[in-house]
């Protein structure tokens, strides 16, 4: 089990390694399972190799399924998701804004992020990436004065 310490260094170092990652996305027809398949969750065990945290389960589409958080009559799955025993350690949501129903989006990927936290997982972090062709700069400032409160966060990738 992650004491508080552990869990705090792994948060802080999962932000700053995925706020410098590159991700490669097609204006048109990218899916979040995709995005997440091929690039979010090898990124996300190269984080956990990197840290040399390698009894940890990285579990994300394509690779070990995520499993399902199951409550209020509801099923709640993250993208991808890091587990320590029974311990709940992060859950991610990658999200993908389009022209179409930008603010849906928006909004299911606040929404689920903050869930994930609800529901156990120490950590929860939002990837959401803007493929909009108009970009909203002030939109990463909103993002970010709702993260890092009790080990959540979201990152913006326009």
């Amino acid at each position: 089990m992650l004491s508080q310490g552990q869990l705090n260094v792994f948060f802080s170092k999962s932000i700053d390694f995925f706020t410098k990652q590159k991700f490669q996305l097609s204006e048109q027809g990218q899916q979040e399972r995709e995005l997440t398949t091929l690039q979010v969750g090898p990124a996300l065990e190269r984080l956990t190799q990197t840290l040399m945290l390698n009894q940890l389960i990285v579990r994300y589409d394509g690779h070990l399924a995520a499993r399902p958080l199951i409550k209020f009559g509801m099923t709640f799955l993250p993208d991808a998701q890091v587990t320590l025993n029974m311990q709940k350690i992060m859950a991610i949501e990658v999200k993908i804004i389009r022209e179409l129903d930008p603010s849906g989006s928006l909004s299911k990927a606040l929404g689920q992020t903050l869930m994930y936290k609800a529901l156990g997982f120490e950590c929860a972090l939002g990837l959401i990436f803007d493929l909009r062709t108009e970009r909203h700069h002030s939109l990463s400032e909103t993002l970010s004065s709702l993260g890092d409160k009790n080990r959540t966060k979201f990152i913006l990738f326009s």
